[in-house]
């Protein structure tokens, strides 16, 4: 039987994880801090992590995930772009590592419930499914993908709380990381740049090619398909008169395609590998639809194919619909699924 009121928590080192663990403790909450050792880089929080629970006297525990983080992010990481596409890796080690090793953590000490310091919240209605936040920090986006059994156990503290509170309760509950900046960077990447990481992990390279235009008229030489994105403009160090967009990166030819049309604005996209909350889509429906973290969710029609594709038609054309990343669906109460566009 699992200990009544009790929550182990994914504590950071970061003001959000701390302010919900205090405010679960103040709620009456048996609380347990869990910082997840997953990188080369995860040492670099373990004091402020470390500090906070003594401050708010709960259990500090450490938790080994560097094989699971090895085989469920890293190794997606490096694979979706060395593949010509752009992964989002903070989306898929939520599932699969942090909300994971926290439910695992729970289910062998008899722990009752799991919480993270994340902007958003959690409902049920026949199925479990997370909530938006209305701060403008809401990270419903990057939590698409969470299980049922996950969804199950979360609480989320900061559910509607403003950043501005938080660093407010932090400091006047004198917590040792009430003025600690967020993080703006992938957190297991630190002092190089992407490809050079994908190198030293992967011995792979990313050699020159060509440039060709949609016609099939070859109008020079790129540096390597891993320094290319879909919709890139500058930086491509081809002068063609006007401007040119990078409209597709074949990976297995090693070419990348140009474009004279604007290629970052589209209305139909389509998306696999998908999951769902709130309801199993079937059939044609109308929604909102979120093809990036910082976008607003934008009304479509979503259309299920096949049992792994659906159709996003948006009502207008959106910004940088990108391969490899997610398309987010929501209703008026959460995220009904999703899935990662793959055209």
């Amino acid at each position: 039987m699992a200990l009544a009121k009790s929550v182990v928590i994914g504590i950071s080192g970061g003001v959000d994880s701390a302010v919900s663990a205090l405010l679960l403790k103040q709620a009456g909450y048996d609380v347990f801090g869990a910082y997840i050792m997953m990188h080369e880089h995860s040492a670099d929080g373990i004091e402020d992590a470390r500090a906070v629970c003594n401050k708010i006297d709960i259990p500090f525990l450490t938790v080994d995930a560097y094989d699971i983080f090895k085989e469920n992010v890293e190794k997606y990481f490096c694979d979706t772009y060395l593949s010509g596409r752009t992964p989002n890796p903070c989306i898929f080690c939520n599932p699969t590592v942090k909300f994971q090793i926290l439910l695992d953590f729970a289910q062998k000490n008899n722990i009752e419930n799991i919480a993270t310091g994340h902007y958003t919240g959690v409902a049920f209605d026949e199925r479990w499914y997370i909530i938006p936040s209305n701060d403008k920090k809401d990270q419903s986006y990057f939590l698409y993908r969470l299980t049922q059994q996950q969804l199950s156990k979360l609480i989320f503290p900061l559910f509607n709380k403003s950043k501005d509170e938080v660093r407010l309760i932090a400091k006047e509950n004198e917590l040792p990381v009430f003025n600690k900046k967020d993080s703006q960077e992938i957190c297991f990447i630190k002092n190089e740049h992407y490809t050079d990481y994908i190198f030293r992990k992967t011995g792979a390279s990313s050699p020159s090619g060509s440039f060709i235009l949609t016609s099939g008229e070859k109008v020079g030489t790129h540096k390597g398909i891993l320094n290319y994105t879909i919709g890139q403009r500058k930086n491509l160090g081809v002068a063609l008169g006007k401007p040119v967009f990078v409209k597709e990166i074949d990976a297995q030819s090693n070419n990348i395609i140009l474009s004279f049309e604007d290629v970052t604005n589209c209305k139909e996209i389509y998306a696999n590998n998908l999951v769902f909350q709130r309801k199993i889509i079937q059939g044609k429906e109308k929604y909102r639809a979120k093809i990036r973290f910082s976008a607003i969710s934008e009304p479509c029609t979503v259309e299920r194919l096949e049992d792994d594709l659906i159709k996003i038609v948006f009502d207008n054309s959106v910004r940088a619909a990108t391969k490899g990343q997610s398309a987010v669906i929501y209703d008026n109460f959460g995220i009904v699924g999703g899935g990662i566009i793959c055209n």
